[in-house]
């Protein structure tokens, strides 16, 4: 056993078969294989015991000179081609975790896309064969699994439980929850027709007990031929929409609001409150786009409304968006503009209770923000050309710093193999790791989308 990791030897030739990474944040201290040769039992040094299916992890190595050569399969271990330079405006160390010769993404913003040992994060990639999956990486090695093997994954939308035991991802139709440890998958939830305008769309509790989602009625969906041609197309169609709120658990779901409004941004409160979604479209178009729902259905209100005198409109409406919560639930964070996207931006707070809004500072031109567990930091990715850099700032000075810089064009890349553009798959979307440490982010300043880290000090 090192650093975390099983080998697993044929004892006749000697040549490994196969490798397990733990996923607990503890060092491995013993290993055991029941007599039957099925199971593989792991103590880490807090004393908890893993047991593991054997069979899963006799698959090859692959190793970088074939990597992209066959397809991969759940449990698979697989070694990312990754390299470290200096960044141009800062001069600190970045890694790029995946080679930009296929599409690699890690999940959208506000997701927990990293391990409580803020060692290893979950990125998607469509290496192979083009069709993307889920992989868990290490960001120091490049080391990884593949934790997925469906050809609907929903690429940015995958999550893994804050105590690093399951991830939960979006299968087109099917939300689904693997166990990380025993690699056994549920289906927790299936849309049923007509509401199948698009796939799986879903925000969570810290526990991920409750989940809410986001659906389209399917004779209302526009499809995108070239990138964001279909935004405000979709919006003005007004499709049919309704929030769904699902018990992981029981698998009980209920629909808690309906309307003639294209939603989207569904985001449970971490202690399960309250939910939030927005009125999707261009943002100085929208009537308003920041709402607050009760778990029930109950208590609709407008989170935030436009001043007076600015009516949705172009040359009269604000912009404010990219939504999401602190990790104390308290308040929902957002950037602002008042005139044009990406000019004169400000972070703003509202509380979901009060609808107070707070003016928290003025900042470089985000494209979207998000803060480190205890908020005392901010990490934001500068909108291309008025900001090419990841930023961070010192929330209690309101000292803001270059990252390094992001280089991506932020424009829609086409899926590989069914051609369909991904308009989120050159967007930063920067991320702090659990310990506040590292900052995961996207790109495409090297060639095709890639994942890179960063540290923060």
């Amino acid at each position: 056993m090192l650093d975390r990791k099983v080998f697993i030897f044929d004892a006749r030739t000697g040549k490994e078969v196969g490798r397990l990474l733990s996923y607990s944040g503890e060092e491995l201290a013993d290993v055991a294989v029941s007599p039957d040769g099925k199971l593989v039992a792991t103590v880490d040094e807090s004393d908890t015991v893993y047991v593991w299916k054997f069979a899963q992890f006799l698959k090859p190595w692959y190793a970088p000179t074939n990597r992209t050569e066959a397809a991969m399969e759940t449990g698979q271990s697989v070694a990312f081609e990754g390299t470290v330079y200096t960044d141009e405006v800062s001069d600190a160390k970045v890694r790029r975790l995946t080679s930009p010769e296929y599409m690699s993404v890690h999940q959208y913003f506000y997701l927990n896309m990293w391990m409580p040992d803020s060692r290893r994060v979950l990125i998607s990639s469509n290496m192979g064969d083009k069709i993307f999956r889920h992989y868990l990486v290490d960001v120091e090695t490049g080391e990884a699994v593949c934790l997925t093997d469906t050809d609907r994954l929903s690429a940015h939308f995958g999550e893994l439980a804050h105590d690093g035991s399951h991830l939960f991802y979006a299968a087109g139709r099917e939300l689904r929850r693997r166990d990380l440890a025993s690699m056994d998958e549920e289906t927790i939830y299936s849309q049923e027709d007509p509401w199948t305008g698009r796939c799986v769309y879903y925000g969570a509790t810290a526990d991920h007990s409750r989940v809410v989602m986001v659906e389209m009625h399917k004779d209302d969906i526009i499809p995108a031929k070239d990138g964001w041609d279909a935004f405000p197309k979709q919006f003005a169609a007004k499709p049919r929409c309704r929030l769904v709120e699902l018990d992981t658990i029981t698998g009980e779901w209920d629909v808690i609001h309906e309307s003639n409004c294209w939603l989207g941004h569904p985001n449970y409160r971490p202690d399960g409150r309250t939910v939030m979604f927005c009125h999707e479209g261009p943002w100085q178009l929208v009537d308003s786009r920041l709402w607050f729902i009760d778990p029930d259905g109950a208590n609709l209100r407008e989170g935030k409304q436009r001043a007076p005198g600015r009516p949705p409109g172009e040359g009269t409406g604000e912009f404010w968006g990219h939504e999401f919560w602190l990790a104390d639930s308290s308040q929902a964070g957002y950037i602002y503009f008042p005139q044009k996207y990406g000019i004169d931006a400000t972070l703003r707070l509202l509380d979901p209770e009060t609808l107070e809004e707070t003016i928290w500072m003025p900042v470089s031109s985000y494209s979207h923000f998000i803060t480190n567990k205890d908020a005392s930091k901010i990490v934001g990715d500068g909108e291309v050309p008025l900001a090419d850099a990841i930023f961070i700032v010192d929330t209690a000075t309101q000292e803001e710093k270059v990252l390094c810089k992001h280089g991506s064009s932020m424009q829609p890349w086409k899926d590989e193999r069914s051609g369909r553009p991904d308009t989120q798959a050159a967007h930063p979307h920067p991320c702090f790791s659990p310990d506040g440490k590292k900052v995961v982010f996207s790109s495409d300043k090297d060639g095709k989308p890639a994942v890179y880290v960063v540290a923060t000090t």
